[in-house]
């Protein structure tokens, strides 16, 4: 027992003091870094356990954990000199291909987060001043732009140090106060000019609609007086077709009565005795209205008594 004792602390002792590794564990979010020499990096190692008994062997456990960060800047600038504040916060991690060439380029980078962090906002702000010198004040406010430009250009940036960029996203664009103002009057101006404008074409519209009622009225009036002036001619011409048909039949009537009046004087001209008997007939009507009345006859004048049915002749 005494015996294995001393082995296993001579054996920890020689493994301290030299660079080999035994069932060295690499997690599921780590890599690791072997090097066979202790100098040149031979392999890179995902997950599991690793061993190396080789006197200068030696491997770097490097954690690949996503990490995150928050680059700000108050002073930036854009192609139209408008100062302005950004703030960016993205997600990345050591990547497992480029592990290698991060190591032996960037060695603290690769071991430490603190230096990672510091080396991924240099690739941020390289490639957010980039970005902000070709967008004016308002692209920028619009996010739109600069965050294709972010999307496109912050992986290539971050590649080249080995990391692996996950997400991005623009915290905040914040425009210096005095443009802020400048916008708020700018925006109330415009109001007030929409207002104006707004208020010109509802002046403008009630003084159409005013022309329109106008003309509408004068028109319905002229239409009315002409329905009028058309009714009135229609009935003028209505009565003139009366009264000419009733002319006409007047006409017509005395014309009849005429030939009745010239057949009867032609009956009284050949028959003296008509004649007389007409006479006593105008002589009896008379005589309803009166008892005795004079009529001549032969330079003599004759005196009728009136009975209701029968004329005779008074011989006193």
């Amino acid at each position: 027992m005494r015996k294995f004792i001393i082995c296993a602390i001579l054996i920890g002792v020689t493994m301290s003091m030299t660079g080999c590794f035994y069932k060295q564990t690499v997690e599921s979010n780590q890599f690791g870094i072997i090097m066979k020499d202790g100098v040149a990096i031979s392999e890179v190692v995902g997950p599991g356990r690793y061993t190396d008994m080789g006197f200068y062997a030696e491997m770097t456990v490097i954690d690949g954990q996503v990490k995150q960060t928050t680059w700000s800047d108050t002073n930036i600038y854009t192609s139209d000199n408008q100062p302005i504040s950004l703030s960016v916060s993205i997600e990345y991690s050591r990547g497992f291909e480029n592990a290698k060439s991060m190591y032996e380029q960037y060695h603290e980078a690769a071991i430490d987060d603190e230096a990672l962090k510091e080396l991924v906002n240099g690739r941020i702000s390289g490639a957010i001043k980039s970005a902000t010198n070709s967008q004016t004040i308002e692209e920028m406010i619009g996010r739109g732009a600069i965050m294709a430009i972010l999307e496109e250009e912050l992986p290539n940036k971050l590649t080249e140090i080995g990391v692996i960029l996950h997400n991005v996203d623009i915290k905040s664009v914040d425009p210096d106060a005095g443009y802020n103002q400048m916008m708020t009057d700018k925006a109330l101006a415009k109001a007030n000019q929409e207002l104006i404008e707004q208020q010109h074409a509802n002046e403008v519209e009630q003084i159409r609609n005013a022309q329109e009622n106008e003309e509408t009225r004068i028109a319905n009036e002229q239409a009315n007086k002409q329905r009028l002036l058309e009714a009135s001619e229609a009935n003028a011409i209505k009565q003139l077709a009366i009264e000419k048909a009733q002319t006409e039949v007047d006409l017509e009537k005395a014309r009849r009565d005429n030939l009745v009046a010239e057949e009867e004087a032609k009956i009284y001209s050949l028959s003296p005795e008509t004649l007389q008997l007409e006479l006593a007939r105008i002589q009896a009507d008379a005589l309803k209205q009166a008892n005795t009345i004079y009529l001549p006859s032969e330079s003599n004048i004759n005196m009728y008594t009136y009975t209701p049915s029968v004329i005779t002749p008074n011989n006193n």
